[in-house]
Formats: structure tokens, sequence, C-alpha cells
């Protein structure tokens, strides 16, 4: 694993703010890996903030909702940060902020029967970064949970996001995880923080003292890269290895981010859908930097522009400097799944050929070898991709990370897996 010298001082201590909405969202049809929400509106349409917008069109795809109220453009297609194009919804704010009429909410928990569709129903995925459908991913655990595990590392440099939500927002995390664990009926509950995080422990205090969250209890892992991953996560709770073919999830482990946890607790116990996301604006000497919350499908450029940032001397990444992806069109949106914005410096990269040092290998987490997805991508060499397990990389940019020739290791791991995809 990775150590990097903190760069989260910077927005660590600064609160959770907003900034004025755009006056259009550009909002992704598509949350997981090309599956596709449907949408239930036309161009021309009033909608109403929360309402549905666009139904999941199979399990692996999510409801979006409207985060404003205003008016349908209709569905164009947007550059993506992976280097596509891919279908959004486009709505215009009308500024009125008019929501749909709620029906009474019980003041009694939901019963577990209906814990997953109402999780469903509300479009919520996983915030850490994956997308994947949290209903999906609770109901493929089955029964006889070990652990539920809270992942609230956030291990990547800069991103605060989730930290400044648990310690703002802790009554919300632990109803979340308390009503979540009336569905799974873990064996055990636990919270995961890093150790340069210790003063959660304080803030959390008061409610693992009580018995309304009796069985929940911390663990402090230290700072170390990847120690988010769900694999990773899981040995340092409990000490088991999860290489594949094993998956925390078959081994009775599930794993959820502290923001997708948050969110689970307004669809159960408020029946809001997700429509907004809490993004760390970070970098190198940016004094704009800070916590905002802001509507799903805000675009980037927008965003950035509030706070005084242009791009012509930035390189602007979506997601964390390890695992996000270069913004090459500042109208690509905010998504669920978007911790942070990060704004760095455009530095000229003379990327070298391999030198076959094995440093990547070295750093690899899941013990694979990504000098060779390098070279299988280049050739289209789809059994060299696959006799080298390259679907068990987990994308955390590690390997490019100690690389000394700045070879595009994760831009060939990206393009690989979209071949052999394609492959079926």
């Amino acid at each position: 694993m990775l150590q990097f010298a903190s760069t989260k001082i910077v927005t660590k201590a600064k609160p959770i703010e907003t900034l004025a909405e755009s006056a259009f969202l550009h909002l992704p049809l598509s949350a997981y890996h090309g599956h596709f929400a449907h949408p239930v509106v036309q161009a021309g349409d009033m909608v109403l903030k929360y309402q549905l917008i666009a139904k999941a069109g199979d399990p692996f795809s999510a409801n979006v909702h409207a985060p404003v109220s205003g008016r349908v453009v209709g569905v164009q297609k947007f550059p993506d940060c992976g280097g596509g194009m891919t279908s959004m919804l486009v709505l215009q704010n009308d500024f009125a902020g008019a929501c749909i009429d709620f029906p009474a909410i019980p003041s009694d928990d939901p019963p577990a029967d209906t814990i997953l569709d109402l999780l469903s129903a509300a479009g919520v995925i996983g915030a850490g970064g994956a997308q994947f459908p949290t209903a999906l991913k609770y109901r493929a655990a089955g029964q006889h949970i070990q652990a539920f595990i809270i992942n609230g590392t956030e291990c990547e440099p800069y991103l605060t996001a989730d930290y400044v939500l648990m310690r703002e927002r802790t009554a919300s995390l632990f109803e979340g995880i308390r009503l979540v664990n009336t569905f799974l009926q873990a064996k055990e509950v636990v919270i995961v923080i890093e150790d340069h995080n210790h003063e959660l422990l304080t803030v959390f205090a008061p409610y693992l003292a009580q018995a309304r969250y009796a069985g929940i209890r911390m663990q402090v892992v230290m700072e170390e890269y990847p120690q988010g991953s769900e694999r990773q996560i899981v040995f340092a709770v409990t000490g088991r290895e999860m290489a594949p073919p094993l998956h925390p999830s078959r081994e009775g482990f599930v794993v959820s981010n502290a923001g997708t946890v948050v969110a689970a607790y307004h669809a159960l116990a408020e029946r809001l859908p997700v429509v907004n996301r809490i993004v760390t604006v970070s970098g190198d000497g940016l004094q704009q930097a800070g916590n905002y919350e802001v509507p799903i499908g805000t675009p980037v450029g927008y965003l950035l522009n509030q706070l005084g940032i242009t791009p012509e001397h930035y390189t602007i990444v979506l997601g964390g400097p390890m695992m996000g992806r270069h913004v090459t069109d500042w109208a690509s949106p905010v998504t669920k799944g978007s911790g942070g914005i990060l704004v760095l410096p455009r530095d000229p990269v003379k990327r070298e050929n391999c030198i076959g040092c094995s440093r990547c290998v070295e750093a690899c987490p899941m013990r694979l070898m990504p000098l060779k997805y390098d070279e299988g991508w280049r050739r289209s060499n789809l059994a060299m991709l696959k006799n080298y397990q390259l679907p068990v990389c987990i994308e955390c940019g590690a390997c490019e990370y100690v690389c000394p020739s700045n070879v595009p290791l994760v831009a060939s791991i990206k393009a690989g897996k979209l071949l052999l995809r394609k492959e079926g």
C-alpha cells in the first residue's frame, strides 16, 4: 500500500457549503457500466424537485430524480470522463424550488421487507465511486451477513467530503446504519476511519453510548492507499484475505461508503431520493478549496466558475487524483459518485516506454502485473489481458503513481477492460 503526505488539511476544517444553482443540469442516465435509466418525461415538460424523471431499465441501473424544479430540455449526448459520449437528460432550472407532495411518512421504521424497494425507488447507488445500485448489492449478499462495514476511510489524497459528512451529519449516519441493518441483520457492524481522523471518535461517542446503536463499533486503521477498497477494508477489519475468486459479499461481508448510508437514511426515514452530492473542490495552492453540496448534474465548469477558476492553466479531475478521471469538457456533470473536483497544475508529461522495473507489481494491492496490461492493450491481445487477470484490477492507480516512466497504465487498464466487455 502507498502512503501520501497529507493533502487533506486544506479542506478538512471547511464546513459543508452551498453555491448558487446552475441554470442547466446535465443528468446522466447511466451510472453503472452502461446500464441506462429510461426517461419518463419529454422535452417541454415541467417537473418538480424530487420528481422521478428517468426509471431504471434493469437491476444494474438506477432511478433519476429532478434535483430542481424546471423544464425538461431533452436528452442530449455529452462527453463523459471516460472520453466517450453518453446520454444525459438536460433540465432547465426555473429557480422556483417547487417540490412534489410527499405522503405522510409513518413514524415507525419501515418494515424490513420494504427496505430494498425504498432504496431502489430513491435511486440510491454507491457514493464511493463505483455507483453500483445499493439495493442490488444488499440483495446479492443474501442471508447470514457476518459484518456490515461502513467505509469512512476516504483514502484518496485531497478528498474530505465523506469526513465532513460524518462530522456534520452524524445523526443521519447512525440512523442510516441502524435502518439498513434492520434488513441485513449483520452479526457485527463496524464504522472504519483512518487514524488521521481520530477526532471523529469524540464526535461519534455520544451515539455509540446510546442503546439505540448497541452493537456498532469503531475501528481505526492506518492512513494507507488503497485502504478504502472493498477487499482491503475487509482484510483490515477481519484479517481475512479476499483474493479472487473470493468476493466479500459472497463471503458475508457488506461494505458501504458513509455517503451511501446517509443517502439510505434519507430514502428510508424521509422517502427522499438522491438529488444532491457533497464534493471536495481542492488542488495544489487552490484558494477557493472547500466542501460543497451541489445538485446532481451540475456542470463542472459552472461550479468552478462560481469559484473564480478558469481552465486555461489547469488539469481538472472529477473524483480523486488516483481513481478520478480527467474532465475534457466542462459540461461534464457532478454525478452521484463524484467525491471531488480537483484543480491541478497543467504540467507537460513526457511518457516513456516501460523499462521493466516491476515497481508497479510491487505497488499493486491485488498482486497483479500491471505492466502486462499496457502491453496487452497496445497489441489488442485479449488472451494476455485475461491470463494476467485484468478484470480483477480495482483501478486504484497505485501502479501509475509509482511508474518512473510515466506509462499510462490506468488508461490502458480501462481500455483493456472495454475490449474485454466488447468481446462479451
